[in-house]
């Protein structure tokens, strides 16, 4: 058993714990005095980490000074933002200067807005209604493409018609042609028709008058010339300028067939020419980009044996076979529609192959890119009997290239007919002058009155061909111009054929991404199920067509929260089959609307009732004549009813589920509900609200009941619930949220315009390429402009002295001075000045960081260093040699000249100086000066290689802080050394001393025993007594 252990002597009563602890501390002095110098050198090391981070922190603030940007920093401004404002990109810093702007026109969406509908429901119970962005057969050319690619010079012409009428003409903001026939046409000055005849312009005089009509140049302009109408002095009434739009080298392939371009991969396209010696020459055409690339590679590979040129008439590509063979082989085969996007799919004439047009007119379709881009099949001859009985036979339509063609040789047959382009601009109509009394008869041998949409024999003076679907969109159209210009954002999509295949694509992959609807066509094509991906018939969108023929359903899902199926209008199981019974997905950008078929007025909310008070929801019984009851609840938690058609489905639903034959419906008038008993009992149909309720009452279900004369049936008519109007409301509400869910590029609203409503349609986007086509010829409204579709216009610099135009489909304008971007808000005629200058700013602000770290360093510095004699009293690194070595560097580096700069020497010469306490001190009014007059040379200054003052000041930093063999470096690892050390000799002194401790708490421990075993002893000697001796009694 173990001794008990006290901090008292229990025997001697010795303070033994404060006894040791004394004698602990006084053994512990040596240690105590090397913990003290060694919590002193940490205390320093500490401060020296202080100053090495501030030398850093100043080496950082330095760097700031090296950026170009401190340098290139500018400041923009607009005279008149109401009409321009100006912003820097971010990318290039503009050139500092006056730019003088102005802003001929601004963006516009394209808003068509339809004739008052007085009669909403009768107008909108019947006929086709069709949207679309793009499509139209004459559609004028930008400019830009004229004069073989060099364009129209804007400006301003003079006409002078025959009667001596004059007007100038400002074509400055004109894009297209059609800009410039609609400022000619809408001068209320002269009477002149402009119009276009293939490749030219063509005026028209009206007035009646004798004199000459004449086209002038407006000062030293050329743009009359460059219209093709420079020099017309005549005294004809009708003239036609020079050709304007004809192919050149520089054509893009992307603008030949009517836009929708020439399908080429970056790889692998090539054509393959066979030679009448029955040799094959290989064309790469891989990334072309131009017409003039396709001819030259040709030339290139064919060598003497094969030559490509354009046409003579300007319109196509010529091919001639060289080879003196005389085999009838001279054909071209080529990778994809590579072939027939470039016209020469055609038949040789003798060692020729004269290419099909691939450029139409000014305001043309070819007749290639009809059909959705299939084309019309060969057109022949067509016959015309007018309604006067008069037959005209043999109308050759055969050399008919463009539909321009078709019209005018229609026009020229002398049938006395006229053909034009149709009011919707998407085929044309063929219409009758003869005022007889017979029927109209166009007709062909084989289809092509049929294909062309004007076969009739009917009683009517007009025959309208209906839309032609010219191609909008093919195998070259940019997914970002997709789908009216919304784009489509790349992911993955899953394809599941209906034999349950199923194949990914994946649109965004990092070694292929797709750019091209083509891309994404070829994609779904190399899936390994039996689906087929194309051009739509109606050349608006991507057509997907199951081939396996199964039992399940072709289904296209986006995975991964891709919205790439979806924004190609193809995300959808498919619902609709081909004419081989073949399920199909048709991922059409256009939208067709069938009147019939809208579903109104059912989406009249019940809310909307009352005056706006709505219905109160509850439970109404309704009783049939044949006594059976039966209960609708329209408050069903999750399954209330929100419209009039909810109610109505509702007790449909429970008389169904009674088997009671009591039907709801809508009136006859559209004003409310009707309930219609046909059980033919002897009772009264009645309905009525149960408890509190009184959705019966408010909805006027609880009218009385009428009978029909032989009893067999009683209704109630719930009139008044809404009115008529509310009804046809609805109807166009029905179809303005059928516009709008399609989500194509355009939007619809409705509005009331005091006598009837109209419907509104709006493309989402401005710019020019944002015109929609609207057909509403087979409905009983009509569409009208409000506004048209433009790009904004912006005039750079003076008109006078020869300013350019440019354009922009969204009102920003980036990098007409490069660096900056200049958003039109208003258009007008004032000009408009732009300044850029040089900013100080950020100058000022990275010198004023360097010269605050430096700074910072020295109150650091200061600090550490300190001496207060009263006190006595030292910092912690009060004469320490690195201390006064960095003071030192410090202040030479930044007193010192530079040789960087033949202007400024010296950062004082700049307006850094150092006060008498060693601090820096910043004239910014001198800094701004010095920036202003050459900020080239201030860069210079500061930035030099070697020489200048960042590299000077982070070298001496480096040399005191930067790295290993720095100073502060090297003193910090003495420093780390020596605590190390010291640390491990404290460690050891303190197990010695707790030995000590210990040993001597055990002697104290044994002492207290000795003690105790001696009392212990003495105890026992006190406790013997003496004991009398036994007497012994002698007797």
């Amino acid at each position: 058993m173990g001794s008990i252990q006290s901090s008292v002597g229990l025997i001697t009563g010795i303070e033994i714990e404060d006894t040791v602890n004394q004698l602990m501390k006084i053994a512990g002095t040596p240690r105590d005095n090397l913990q003290d110098r060694t919590d002193a050198l940490t205390v320093e090391r500490t401060a020296l980490e202080q100053v090495s981070s501030m030398l850093l922190a100043m080496h950082f603030s330095a760097t700031g000074l090296t950026s170009s940007s401190v340098y290139n920093s500018t400041s923009v401004s607009s005279t008149d933002t109401s009409l321009l404002t100006v912003a820097k990109n971010g990318q290039t810093p503009p050139q500092a200067g006056t730019y003088t702007f102005t802003t001929l026109q601004t963006a516009t969406t394209h808003q068509a807005v339809s004739s008052s509908l007085s009669n909403v429901e009768s107008q909108l119970s019947s006929g086709s209604f069709t949207i679309g962005v793009g499509g139209h057969v004459d559609g004028g050319v930008r400019l830009s493409e004229l004069n073989t690619g060099t364009g129209v010079v804007q400006g301003s012409i003079r006409i002078t018609d025959r009667s001596g009428s004059s007007a100038e003409i400002d074509l400055r903001s004109a894009i297209s042609i059609d800009d410039v026939l609609d400022a000619i046409n809408s001068s209320g000055d002269i009477d002149i028709t402009a119009s276009v005849s293939g490749d030219s312009l063509v005026l028209t005089d009206n007035s009646g008058g004798t004199g000459n009509l004449r086209v002038r140049e407006v000062g030293l302009g050329t743009t009359a010339a460059s219209l093709g109408l420079s020099g017309i002095n005549t005294a004809s009434d009708s003239v036609t300028g020079s050709d304007i739009y004809n192919l050149h080298s520089g054509t893009l392939l992307s603008s030949l067939n009517d836009g929708n371009g020439v399908q080429i991969h970056s790889v692998g396209d090539a054509l393959t020419v066979t030679l009448a010696d029955d040799t094959d020459i290989v064309i790469d055409v891989s990334g072309s980009s131009t017409l003039g690339e396709i001819i030259d590679a040709i030339n290139e590979a064919g060598g003497t044996q094969l030559s490509a040129a354009i046409s003579s008439d300007k319109q196509a590509i010529e091919l001639t076979d060289n080879s003196g063979g005389s085999a009838v082989s001279f054909s071209v085969s080529g990778t994809g529609t590579l072939v027939e996007d470039l016209g020469l799919g055609g038949t040789a004439s003798g060692n020729v192959i004269s290419g099909d047009r691939i450029l139409s007119g000014l305001k043309d379709t070819l007749i290639r890119s009809l059909n959705g881009g299939q084309g019309i099949a060969e057109l022949t001859s067509i016959d015309i009997t007018n309604a006067a009985g008069v037959t005209t036979s043999g109308i050759d339509l055969s050399t008919a290239e463009t539909l321009s063609d078709v019209v005018q040789l229609i026009n020229d047959s002398g049938a006395n007919v006229t053909a034009s382009i149709n009011s919707s601009r998407n085929g044309i109509q063929i219409t009758d002058n003869s005022s007889g009394s017979n029927n109209l008869v166009i007709s062909s041998a084989d289809t092509t009155a049929a294909n062309l949409g004007i076969a009739v024999d009917d009683a009517v003076s007009t025959i309208n061909s209906g839309s032609l679907n010219r191609q909008v969109v093919s195998e070259s159209t940019l997914l970002t111009d997709f789908n009216g210009g919304k784009g489509v954002r790349l992911g993955d999509f899953r394809v599941t054929d209906s034999a349950g295949n199923v194949g990914a694509v994946s649109l965004d992959n990092s070694n292929a991404e797709a750019e091209t609807i083509g891309d994404v066509i070829d994609a779904i094509n190399a899936m390994s199920i039996d689906v087929e991906a194309r051009i739509n018939d109606t050349g608006d969108g991507i057509l997907i067509t199951d081939l396996a023929g199964g039992t399940g359903t072709l289904t296209i899902t986006d995975i991964s929260g891709s919205n790439a199926a979806a924004d190609l209008r193809i995300a959808s199981a498919s619902s609709d089959t081909n004419g081989s019974s073949q399920q199909i997905i048709d991922g059409r950008t256009s939208l067709s609307i069938d009147l019939s078929e809208l579903e109104v007025p059912e989406g009249i909310s019940l809310s909307s009732l009352n005056d706006g008070n709505g219905i109160t929801l509850g439970v109404m019984e309704v009783t049939a004549s044949n006594g059976e009851s039966f209960f609708v609840q329209l408050n069903q938690p999750g399954n209330e009813a929100f419209s009039v058609q909810d109610v109505i489905d509702k007790i449909n639903d429970a008389a169904t589920a009674k088997g009671v034959d009591v039907v709801a419906s809508f009136n006859s008038a559209g004003t409310g509900l009707r309930l219609l008993d046909s059980e033919g009992g002897a009772e009264t149909l009645t309905v009525r609200d149960v408890g509190t309720g009184t959705a019966a009452a408010e909805l006027k279900l609880t009218n009385e009941a009428s009978t029909k004369a032989d009893g067999s049936q009683q209704s109630i008519n719930a009139s008044g619930l809404f009115t008529a109007t509310e009804t046809e409301q609805n109807a166009l509400d029905a179809l303005v949220e059928k516009i709008n869910a399609f989500d194509g590029g355009f939007t619809a609203s409705s509005f009331f315009d005091g006598t009837g409503y109209r419907l509104s349609i709006t493309s989402e986007k401005t710019g020019a390429d944002q015109e929609l086509l609207i057909d509403s010829s087979l409905v009983d409204f009509s569409m009208q402009d409000a506004t048209r579709p433009k790009d904004a216009v912006l005039q750079y610099g003076n008109a006078a002295t020869g300013g350019i135009v440019v354009t922009s489909s969204n009102n920003k304008f980036d990098n007409v001075v490069q660096g900056l971007t200049v958003t039109v808000v208003k258009a007008s005629s004032s000009p408009v000045t732009v300044e850029v200058g040089s900013d100080s700013s950020k100058m000022v602000s990275a010198v004023e960081n360097f010269v605050d770290s430096f700074n910072s360093l020295r109150t650091v510095m200061a600090e550490l260093t300190s001496f207060d004699a009263e006190a006595e009293t030292t910092g912690i690194l009060f004469g320490r040699s690195e201390m006064l070595r960095i003071e030192t560097d410090m202040s030479r580096v930044l007193t010192n000249a530079f040789r960087s700069s033949n202007q400024f020497r010296t950062l004082e010469s700049v307006g850094i100086s150092m006060n008498e306490d060693g601090e820096l001190e910043l004239d910014t009014a001198k800094l701004t000066e010095a920036f202003e007059e050459s900020p080239s040379e201030l860069e210079q200054f500061f930035t030099l290689d070697k020489t200048g003052v960042v590299d000077q000041v982070q070298a001496a930093i480096d040399q005191l802080a930067g790295g290993d063999n720095a100073l502060i470096a090297r003193r910090y690892d003495a420093l780390t050394a020596t605590i190390e050390t010291n640390e491990a000799k404290i460690e050891s002194m303190t197990e010695l001393l707790d030995l000590e401790r210990t040993r001597t708490l055990n002697e104290f421990y044994a002492l207290e025993e000795t003690i105790a075993g001696l009392q212990s002893n003495l105890s026992l000697l006190d406790s013997i007594q003496f004991i009398q001796p036994i007497s012994r009694n002698n007797n």
